[in-house]
């Protein structure tokens, strides 16, 4: 969990890997990747964060006494519900594109950007 917080860190770059002693130029498709990086980061923060309190919150459920447990069962609820529409929405968003693209077209990994020689390569 550790890399997680430190995952640029310990890769070597940063937001955007261009512009800096020993790296590429930087280019329009650089500020996509940056776009990319900075969504990646955001969603497996928001995973640790949803992690961390549904531990919480079950740990708050077992200490409490009968009268807080209905509002943690509605937290708990809440959180199961949020979890479940950001990965949905994931999944639904991902399945139509690849059904309606090509099979070798350039959108099967949309949601991977490689920046290289300038252009912006989808992989």
């Amino acid at each position: 969990m550790i890399n997680l917080f430190f995952a640029q860190v310990v890769q070597g770059a940063g937001l955007v890997p261009c512009g800096g002693p020993g790296e590429v130029a930087c280019t329009s498709c650089h500020l996509f990747l940056m776009i990319q990086n900075l969504l990646r980061y955001a969603m497996q923060l928001g995973v640790v964060v949803a992690v961390i309190s549904l531990v919480l919150l079950g740990l708050s459920y077992m200490i409490k006494g009968d009268a807080g447990k209905v509002v943690l069962i509605k937290r708990i609820k809440s959180l199961a519900i949020g979890i479940f529409l950001v990965m949905g929405a994931w999944a639904i968003i991902n399945t139509v594109i690849v059904i309606v693209s090509p099979v070798d077209g350039i959108f099967n990994n949309w949601y991977i950007i490689e920046c290289g020689g300038g252009l912006m390569n989808i992989k």
